[in-house]
């Protein structure tokens, strides 16, 4: 069965890297998919570079005003009827398996969220420009718990589905929206996984939202996401999940170390599991 699969790019004031990112997408999707640019009130000449670009599969939507990621991915969202919905960024280059290899995994297993890894790359990455992830697998039963602490998954490598999302509202005007939907998802016992593959080129530059000061005091103070994560503490602990009361267990991890080694911990008992499941155990 061919899944069929919308991928949403919101982009503002890409014209340098946008193109590249265009290509490799559709270069890396099937032939019947459809790749959604949301131009967010874009001033310079993103628009005239996706001119150029000859595909059917492309759909470009433009905004004058300038309405953030979240808003601009729920308007992309509104715009597909496809069982399947990805993300992609304005300025990453996608890999030529990347779907190849997320459609095999939703074939098997049927998740409703999955993740690649990235290799980031830019000259801020050191010492050599180019850095990639640790290629590990994570099982949905190991996400939720992950999820509390840190978010070990790169927005631009999601496959989700669709009525999912829908389900769940969309995005919210969180700093961090993605992290904050991946948290809902999990407290709603939605299966949340990464294979171990790369799925995408992630650029890291000076510019980017995540490295200004500005976002960072945000995402401190973000009522939103704070509020899901105690949710999700408030699930786990009545699952039995985490065994300390949720408001203490959160704050002496985050004025700790704690998260780095409970992660690392986490990622190693996931790719023991793994390889246990595909090759001792057979």
């Amino acid at each position: 069965m061919k899944r069929s699969i919308s991928v949403l790019m919101p982009a503002h004031n890409a014209e340098k890297t946008i193109g590249l990112a265009v290509k490799s997408t559709l270069f890396a999707l099937p032939r019947h998919a459809v790749l959604l640019v949301g131009l967010d009130g874009c001033t310079d000449n993103t628009s005239s570079v996706l001119e150029k670009i000859n595909d059917p599969r492309l759909k470009v939507f433009e905004l004058v005003e300038n309405v953030g990621v979240s808003s601009m991915l729920n308007t992309l969202l509104s715009e597909t009827s496809t069982e399947l919905v990805a993300r992609m960024d304005a300025d990453d280059v996608c890999l030529p398996w990347r779907f190849r290899g997320q459609l095999k995994y939703y074939e098997k297993h049927k998740p409703d969220f999955l993740f690649t890894n990235g290799i980031l790359f830019g000259s801020p990455v050191k010492p050599f420009g180019l850095q990639p992830q640790v290629p590990l697998p994570l099982l949905p039963e190991d996400s939720p718990q992950l999820l509390l602490y840190s978010n070990p998954f790169m927005h631009p490598t999601m496959v989700a589905d669709r009525a999912a999302m829908v389900n769940l509202g969309g995005y919210r005007q969180s700093a961090a929206e993605d992290y904050d939907l991946w948290i809902r998802a999990a407290d709603r016992g939605l299966k949340i996984a990464r294979i171990a593959q790369y799925g995408i080129l992630y650029r890291v530059h000076a510019n980017q939202l995540t490295q200004q000061q500005h976002w960072k005091e945000k995402l401190a103070n973000d009522s939103i996401l704070s509020g899901s994560q105690s949710e999700l503490a408030k699930t786990l602990v009545s699952k039995g999940r985490i065994g300390l009361d949720a408001k203490t267990l959160r704050n002496y991890w985050s004025n700790n170390q704690g998260p780095k080694f409970y992660v690392l911990f986490h990622r190693l008992a996931a790719i023991a599991r793994h390889y246990w499941e595909r090759i001792v155990a057979k």
